[in-house]
């Protein structure tokens, strides 16, 4: 088959379809990997598709908005597995603002046993996995969204008093262009609040996620703590955001669901479903410490401290790494406008990257 008559085939698909993934056109075409990524190459360049992690869209197409019903069994698989290493980074004590969303919701369903924790959301589904349990839980009230059962912001219900250290959302889309974007305005407007305010901003993201743009930003890069997704396509996101790829935390332990096969000849048995072995999370790992000569000169930013501790520091003469890493937790203490809450930030972002302050001696 020559090149030309492939592109009408995927354009043909494309026309009837909103997505046509690498797998599925090996197997039309009976072609390498590589013969199917020219071709896409080839059509994206002339704008007529548009490149996405494991295949390409129409190249007038965003992202479509689905129902949250609908998203909800979308990747259920790997959307459980992304809540649950999220857990594992949310403790005792803490307070947390959850988003709204299917994947934010697997991370609700982990957070159970945890004590003292504070949890603020506008997400329906989060609120009510959450209501019966010992978390302190805020919900503000408003509008509600049918598209993803949450409340967006609205002037004068609350949210403008609210802030929480530690903030984790999900993704409507992320790009290394556009960071992360969102279809709703006003739950934009939301995010933006609660992000503005946060320490650490933790980003989940379902492999459909990387790659679309919706109209509204959401949070950019260099805001981002950690983003944590599937590692099925873990060496093409990390060579698409190699200026980020210490953030990403890849999983694993999850069975990626199975491509749509064609039907079945009638009589044939019905295939018995795929269903992921339940077991206990893993016990979370610490971080080794990485040796002082393997530091790369990263700034405050790209370490992900907020805004306010880089302030705090810089006015100290502490502008990368290697300069934090030979404080004490004393000697920043001493810092000035440098807070518990700060060297709790410090102590958490350093702990994300396996790295130490100096101890006393």
């Amino acid at each position: 088959m020559q090149p030309s008559e492939r592109y009408d085939i995927i354009l043909q698909k494309l026309a009837n379809q909103d997505l046509v993934t690498v797998s599925e056109l090996m197997k039309d075409f009976n072609v390498s990997i590589e013969t199917v990524r020219r071709d896409l190459n080839y059509l994206a360049g002339k704008h007529l598709v548009k490149k996405v992690y494991g295949g390409a869209i129409p190249f007038n197409r965003t992202a479509s908005v689905k129902g949250g019903s609908e998203r909800m069994v979308e990747n259920s698989a790997e959307k459980e597995a992304i809540g649950r290493k999220c857990a594992e980074l949310i403790h005792d004590g803490d307070t947390v603002y959850l988003g709204a969303g299917t994947t934010v919701l697997q991370v609700a369903k982990h957070l159970k046993d945890r004590k003292n924790l504070t949890v603020v959301t506008n997400s329906l589904y989060v609120a009510a996995e959450l209501a019966e349990t010992d978390v302190e839980l805020h919900f503000m009230g408003g509008r509600i969204s049918k598209v993803d059962a949450s409340t967006p912001y609205m002037p004068g219900t609350g949210w403008d008093h609210f802030s929480a250290p530690k903030a984790i959302i999900g993704a409507g889309g992320i790009s290394p262009d556009h960071g992360v974007t969102d279809y709703s305005a006003d739950e934009s407007r939301l995010l933006r609040i609660m992000l503005e305010r946060a320490m650490q901003i933790i980003v989940l993201a379902d492999s459909s996620k990387f790659g679309l743009v919706h109209a509204w930003v959401t949070c950019p890069l260099p805001r981002i703590s950690r983003i944590i997704t599937g590692s099925a396509q873990q060496e093409e996101i990390l060579q698409d955001f190699s200026d980020y790829r210490q953030r990403f935390l890849f999983v694993d332990d999850y069975i990626p669901a199975e491509p749509t096969s064609p039907a079945k000849p009638a009589g044939a048995p019905a295939p018995q479903p795929i269903i992921p072995t339940v077991t206990a999370p893993p016990a979370q790992k610490v971080a080794p410490a990485v040796p002082r000569g393997a530091i790369t000169d990263m700034t405050l930013e790209e370490v992900g401290l907020s805004l306010r501790t880089r302030v705090s520091l810089e006015g100290h003469g502490i502008t990368d790494l290697p300069t934090l890493l030979q404080q004490s937790p004393t000697e920043l203490k001493r810092v000035r406008n440098m807070t518990q809450e700060g060297l709790d930030e410090i102590e958490y972002q350093l702990g994300l990257l396996g790295l130490h302050l100096e101890q006393e001696p």
